[in-house]
């Protein structure tokens, strides 16, 4: 894999929303969907409109979970 130059401008290139809900949620645990969603402002500030809708599904999942 060495060498192979990668094609992918966004996180959802790689990932899937669920994917991206689970690493989060992994990573930050309660703080997940407040990552999520300030991931989505930023896409919003940087004129990212593809990135805001990702992190504002992927915030959806995980806000659910996080307000029981």
């Amino acid at each position: 894999m060495a060498g192979k130059s990668f094609n992918w401008k966004s996180f959802f290139d790689v990932a899937t929303t669920t994917e991206a809900a689970k690493l989060l949620d992994a990573e930050y645990g309660e703080g997940a969907a407040r990552a999520a969603i300030e991931a989505a402002l930023l896409a919003n500030l940087d004129g990212r409109p593809e990135d805001q809708r990702f992190w504002t599904e992927v915030a959806a999942k995980l806000e659910p979970r996080q307000l029981h």
